[in-house]
């Protein structure tokens, strides 16, 4: 199965950026970053940011309008609303760290929007990482299971499309 396989490889991506993520707020810790650490910083969590907006957004916008709505017709919604309900919240909690990121680019961090940073870089990294592991154990086997040789091929088709589509 191709899909399983994307999505799968697609995990793996989205956990080492998530540990990216939370290996930058261990090694800066609780201090604000200040002007000798700041290009430092923001050089790694451009790139950062750019992951959670582009791979991050594509794999949760392909499972919401491409392979959810395939499973739900083969008699497995729940799974898909399952998992739709965790994204609300990987989505406000990437969201929030992309506004303040894009805000200390440009002025720099304050030692407020440090903590809350801080704060929601461990939240996002915690709660994908755990999705992650939730849609490996119990998504893929399913996808595996349920999709046809031709629905696979839609499938994989539809994750190459909206792989890099913006937007957590």
């Amino acid at each position: 199965m191709q899909t399983a396989h994307l999505l799968h490889d697609e995990h793996v991506e989205i956990e080492a950026l998530m540990k990216r993520l939370h290996g930058l707020v261990r090694q800066q810790g609780l201090a604000c970053p200040g002007e000798a650490d700041r290009d430092a910083v923001m050089s790694k969590l451009s790139e950062i940011i750019a992951g959670i907006q582009t791979l991050l957004g594509g794999h949760l916008n392909f499972e919401e309008e491409h392979l959810f709505p395939r499973l739900a017709a083969n008699g497995e919604a729940d799974m898909g609303e399952l998992l739709t309900a965790e994204h609300e919240p990987i989505r406000e909690a990437a969201d929030s760290i992309t506004e303040i990121a894009r805000t200390a680019r440009d002025e720099g961090f304050t030692a407020e929007s440090w903590r809350r940073f801080h704060r929601l870089a461990f939240e996002l990294a915690d709660r994908v990482i755990c999705h992650a592991e939730k849609e490996e154990m119990a998504l893929l086997p399913l996808v595996e299971e349920l999709l046809s040789a031709d629905d696979d091929m839609e499938l994989a088709s539809a994750h190459a499309k909206s792989r890099f589509k913006t937007g957590p």
